[in-house]
């Protein structure tokens, strides 16, 4: 409505510039009114457009007697040459929060995403992915065998929880640690490098993590976006199974259902 008055009512043009500003790209309702500066909606009409604020979910990383740790991501959106960029709504307010003060919180379970202990776990993640194993590492003992296996953009600027997770694998809590980096080019051992952690799964280490899962009856967990991430790991762990195991891919599709069913397979993922 915005849109189309600003520009031609509802001729053609209005109706372009409706499909591009806000169903392609998405725009706010600040953006907007930024774009189209003679625009002087009442407050009645303000409400009517504004979306709802819907809750921002966080795995929470590690809870102790001080308190629970989660991660975030700051991020910054520009989406239209007109507009200046906009801080997340979430991510910003939390760090903007000085020492001491006050959040309140409520917790969403997920009771199909916990430590399988003692056992065996391949856990997957990426970005602040990563956060929830930190967790299931305090839980797990050195007679546990638990392979990470992590993806960041670069090295020297993100990789979360690297000082407590080589503790873990100092201490044996954590037997195996594989990590992509998607915007480097730094080789990891065997002289591969990994951009994605779909990328591990694919690479030397595959046999072994597919013997993990098939013999060992390793658990695995997979934390982060649903669409890149989750996708990526099912479909590399079907041709992994593919591959060195003999399978079809119906039955090693099959196999990760049934992992799936029986809670072997376990997702905390987003979109």
């Amino acid at each position: 409505a915005v849109v189309s008055t600003q520009s031609t009512g509802a001729s053609k043009e209005g109706s372009s510039d409706l499909n591009e500003l806000i169903y392609s790209r998405g725009l706010s309702l600040l953006e907007l009114l930024t774009i189209f500066p003679s625009c002087h909606p009442g407050l009645g009409g303000l409400l009517q457009f504004l979306p709802r604020l819907n809750p921002r979910y966080y795995s929470v990383s590690r809870i102790t007697q001080q308190g629970l740790k989660f991660v975030f991501n700051l991020i910054t959106n520009t989406r239209h040459p007109a507009t200046p960029p906009l801080p997340g709504v979430c991510s910003s307010w939390l760090n903007s929060l000085l020492p001491g003060a006050t959040l309140y919180t409520y917790r969403r379970k997920n009771d199909s995403f916990i430590p399988h202990l003692p056992g065996r776990m391949i856990l997957i993640g990426a970005g602040t992915g990563v956060s929830p194993f930190l967790g299931f590492l305090d839980a797990a003992s050195t007679s546990d065998h638990v392979t990470l296996i992590t993806g960041n953009r670069y090295r020297a600027l993100d990789s979360l929880y690297e000082r407590e997770f080589r503790e873990h694998l100092s201490s044996g809590k954590l037997s195996v640690w594989h990590r992509a980096f998607s915007r480097d080019e730094v080789r990891e051992e065997g002289g591969e490098s990994w951009r994605y952690v779909q990328d591990v799964i694919r690479g030397s280490p595959g046999p072994e993590l597919v013997k993990e899962i098939t013999e060992n009856v390793a658990s695995v967990f997979v934390c982060g976006d649903a669409k890149g991430l989750a996708a990526g790991v099912w479909e590399a762990l079907i041709e992994g199974l593919e591959l060195h195991t003999g399978r079809s891919r119906e039955e090693s599709e099959w196999y990760l259902k049934e992992m799936r069913t029986v809670k072997r397979y376990c997702e905390n993922i987003w979109s």
